[in-house]
């Protein structure tokens, strides 16, 4: 039986880099399910021979950048839970953790570049473990590669308990940062690994923005699924008699009664219009950057919250927010604009539900028109007081465009299921 190899067991001294083969590099169709988990997470033997096929990559020094080692952009930010951050169960909302990620990998890219950094992209972010009342949120990170004006950085969330000093691992992700000065992007420092794993993290690095790049690109070619959330948001008008507004100082929530429903009745089949879900949100100076540009992790924190909603309406249930898949932010806001999210269940599962969730920003004095933000997918995992896992309704998509997001869920799941056992892998 093959074992991966990891940057772990490298540095445990248990595998020793010069001893890992070399192979070719995987020649899969760009949007195979198979191709899409290896270049996630690639073997180790493939960003091995990277890194000896191009040995100067690492060794020589660029003329044009100054050059800045690894561990000088490591940050490590600690939080302490307190009540006012948990759900009703006594555990953090996810989208408060998505919101830390983002702010220590803004305070180590910054170490990094020496500027103020924005958010370009977040990829997959698996929550392995919620955190408690209790428990202190330790967030490391390092800057693990760098390119012109942008830098991929590494966030590790860990738990440690206040009373045992016992730590476990809850998250890990990497966030794309890019370095600004005057509001335009501007150069930023050479890194140059030091150690096997940051020659390894320095290698994958290329693999995973090469797929960045790939995915975003399949994303602003597929029309399916917006055009649900259009189509769902129009038949939502349609029943604007039954909508129920919920006001508060920043948001205003716009929901319906599903009209399959009765009370104390929750049907075995649902079909996503039953979980639309409308939210907006004003962008005020606490939510942004010193550009006046909204925090990724703000964003982040919103979209979870409109996601969750949808995913109660379809099981009603508790849940745990598990994982988001990759979120490219394609345009930003700006203080004083409207943020309108939407969101639909798209796919579930034995007892998970994933949810596909859009954000498009409305700016003062803009005539009225939106621009397009981002989208995700966010599941959530239903379950009981005890944390065992609980059946959710199947969906039965209603459009053909529902149906082609319901068929490529599977492709999706399966590639969140390898990344988390990745993430599983190199707990502790």
């Amino acid at each position: 039986m093959l074992r991966r190899i990891t940057p772990s067991f490298i540095r445990q001294g248990r595998v020793p880099i010069r001893s890992l083969p070399i192979t070719r590099a995987l020649s899969a169709p760009a949007y195979s399910s198979s191709s899409l988990l290896a270049r996630a997470h690639p073997p180790a033997r493939i960003q091995a021979s990277i890194v000896r096929s191009n040995p100067s990559q690492y060794s020589t020094i660029s003329e044009e950048r100054p050059t800045k080692s690894a561990s000088s952009s490591r940050v490590t930010t600690t939080h302490v839970i307190v009540p006012e951050q948990l759900d009703r169960r006594g555990y953090v909302h996810g989208g408060d953790v998505l919101g830390w990620m983002d702010l220590s990998a803004a305070c180590a890219s910054g170490q990094f570049s020496g500027v103020a950094c924005v958010t370009a992209s977040v990829d997959a972010v698996h929550l392995i473990q919620p955190l408690r009342l209790g428990d202190l949120a330790i967030l490391t990170s390092q800057v693990t590669r760098s390119w012109r004006s942008s830098m991929e950085v590494s966030i590790r969330v860990e738990a440690e308990h206040m009373l045992t000093g016992r730590r476990t691992l809850c998250s890990h992700a990497f966030i794309t940062m890019v370095a600004m000065k005057e509001g335009r992007p501007t150069t930023v420092p050479e890194l140059i690994p030091e150690g096997p794993e940051e020659v390894m993290m320095h290698a994958e690095a290329d693999l995973r923005r090469s797929e960045r790049f790939r995915e975003r690109e399949h994303r602003s070619k597929s029309k399916d699924s917006p055009k649900v959330i259009r189509d769902l948001r129009s038949y939502s008008d349609s029943l604007s008699a039954t909508h129920t507004p919920t006001t508060s100082t920043s948001s205003l929530q716009l929901s319906r009664s599903p009209s399959t429903r009765t009370c104390g009745f929750l049907p075995a089949e649902l079909t996503p219009a039953d979980s639309f879900t409308e939210s907006a949100e004003t962008v005020l100076p606490a939510h942004t950057n010193m550009f006046g540009a909204t925090f990724g992790g703000q964003m982040m924190k919103w979209m979870t919250q409109c996601a969750l909603i949808s995913a109660i309406r379809h099981c009603r249930k508790d849940l745990l927010l598990v994982s988001t898949d990759r979120l490219n932010f394609h345009s930003s806001t700006q203080v004083g604009d409207m943020i309108t999210l939407r969101s639909v269940v798209s796919r579930s599962w034995g007892s998970s539900v994933e949810v596909y969730v859009t954000s498009e920003s409305e700016g003062i004095g803009k005539g009225g028109s939106n621009t397009w933000s981002n989208d995700a997918f966010v599941t959530f995992v239903a379950v009981d007081d005890l944390d065992r896992p609980l059946s959710v309704p199947s969906l039965i998509p209603a459009s053909a465009e529902e149906e082609r997001m319901w068929e490529g869920g599977e492709a999706r799941r399966a590639l969140r299921l390898s990344q988390r056992a990745h993430v599983s892998a190199d707990r502790g």
